[in-house]
């Protein structure tokens, strides 16, 4: 094999792995799914702690709709994703809790809940990647 063949076939490697990396990322439904299952972290500013929780789903509404009270739905909302981190966490300690503690939670979680506003591949919508640490909150502390 010449030399010039050899150059001319890793040129047209490299090239090839250049397009797979810049490839457009293909739907994958199963990785919502996982996506869905991971747990998230968002830093609490008014407790001064890191939460952990997980994403609000298409199943879980099945709990807001059980709620007669409008007033209750907040507290269903935060419950639901807490009690995904942690399993002992009940409805009833919720209510329990100081309002600005359960208001400082939810303010923390609402990012989470409110569909973002920009397009699908636009400039700043991020790429899928699933990874954990893409999923915390930028309100996140630099770890000590």
């Amino acid at each position: 094999m010449s030399k010039e063949f050899k150059e001319k076939m890793e040129r047209r490697i490299a090239r090839e792995q250049e397009e797979t990396e810049k490839a457009v990322y293909m739907f994958d439904p199963s990785e919502l799914t996982r996506n869905s299952k991971i747990l998230r972290e968002v830093y609490v500013p008014s407790l001064d702690r890191t939460v952990k929780f997980g994403a609000w789903t298409l199943n879980d509404n099945k709990e807001l709709d059980k709620c007669q009270d409008k007033n209750e739905k907040g507290y269903v909302v935060l419950w639901v994703m807490l009690r995904k981190a942690y399993p002992d966490l009940t409805l009833e300690s919720i209510k329990a809790w100081d309002v600005v503690e359960v208001n400082g939670i939810l303010n923390a979680l609402t990012p989470f809940l409110v569909p973002k506003t920009s397009t699908p591949g636009s400039a700043t919508t991020p790429p899928p990647n699933g990874s954990e640490s893409s999923q915390k909150n930028s309100d996140t502390p630099p770890k000590k």
